[in-house]
């Protein structure tokens, strides 16, 4: 990437449009929004179609130029010019038969659009910045390669406001866009689903233990203290919730819940804790290990979430 100062990640920019010339037309104008973000080095380059085939209107400016150039004095003048200097007149063929055929299009434009380039044998390359949705409407893809480096999401949004990407016209997208769109929906529903859950746990202790706080109170003890332990060791650790592992959070207050659930029951009925240890207790003991251990094997996993 060093050699050729180029970036392997790319944002992909849409221009839409209801018919191929203003979608053209629609790209050009980003690309001219987009150089001075080049310039300063906050998009590395860019891939698009105008570096093959001017935008339409940008051909109808050309056109347009050329008809006001006179093209017959300028061939008149030269062909003085060169006389004089001592030219061979046969040594600038080439160059009148290009003159002359400038002179053609000056006068009747041939404009370069999606068709003549498929017929002309241009698909594999069009087929790489054009295609047509099946609602109809055209889409040319512009392909601008970010700097290098760790992009915040803040980064792509800023790009975007600089670009001028609207819904209208225009729509941006990456890889690393997607993965930051989907770890902050998760990270917000889980937030979400996470609180419904506790407040369903807390819901049915109430219930359980006949609206009794003390009870209610105990009970979510040995689950705070797990949870309290987990993220300290996590912490301690280097490990961080990301948006595949916070799945966690809701499971482990639904499961971590049950032991002191059972132990609270078995007390209100026995009165005494020596037959809670040695027959309640020895099976807590056992469903708690062999969650530990399925949950734990994920540990040697190589699937790093």
């Amino acid at each position: 990437m060093d050699r050729f100062n180029t970036n392997l990640e790319s944002m992909l920019v849409m221009s839409i449009a209801d018919d191929a010339d203003e979608a053209l037309n629609a790209a050009g104008e980003l690309l001219h929004r987009a150089r001075p973000l080049v310039s300063a080095g906050e998009i590395l380059s860019y891939e698009a179609l105008s570096d093959y085939v001017p935008a339409p209107a940008s051909q109808r400016r050309t056109a347009e130029f050329l008809k006001n150039l006179d093209l017959n004095t300028v061939e008149a003048d030269f062909r003085t010019a060169a006389a004089d200097i001592g030219f061979r007149p046969a040594a600038f063929s080439d160059f009148y038969r290009r003159l002359a055929e400038l002179k053609r299009l000056a006068a009747e434009p041939e404009y370069i659009t999606t068709s003549t380039m498929r017929d002309g044998g241009l698909d594999t390359l069009l087929r790489r910045f054009y295609t047509r949705h099946s609602d109809g409407r055209h889409i040319v893809m512009t392909y601008l390669h970010p700097k290098r480096g760790g992009h915040p999401s803040t980064w792509y949004q800023d790009v975007s406001d600089a670009l001028g990407i609207d819904d209208n016209r225009y729509v941006m997208t990456s890889a690393r866009q997607v993965g930051y769109e989907l770890r902050d929906i998760v990270y917000r529903d889980f937030e979400l689903i996470t609180a419904i859950v506790f407040l369903g746990v807390v819901a049915c202790l109430f219930v359980s233990f006949r609206g009794s706080p003390l009870r209610v109170t105990v009970s979510l003890l040995p689950l705070l203290a797990g949870i309290f332990w987990m993220t300290a060791v996590m912490m301690l650790s280097g490990l961080k919730f990301n948006y595949i592992n916070v799945i966690v959070l809701p499971a482990i207050i639904g499961i971590g819940i049950d032991s002191a659930i059972h132990i609270i029951h078995r007390y209100d009925e026995e009165g005494r804790i020596r037959p809670i240890v040695e027959y309640t207790g020895r099976a807590l003991m056992m469903t708690s290990l062999t969650t530990m251990v399925g949950f734990g094997s994920l540990a040697v996993s190589r699937y790093r979430g």
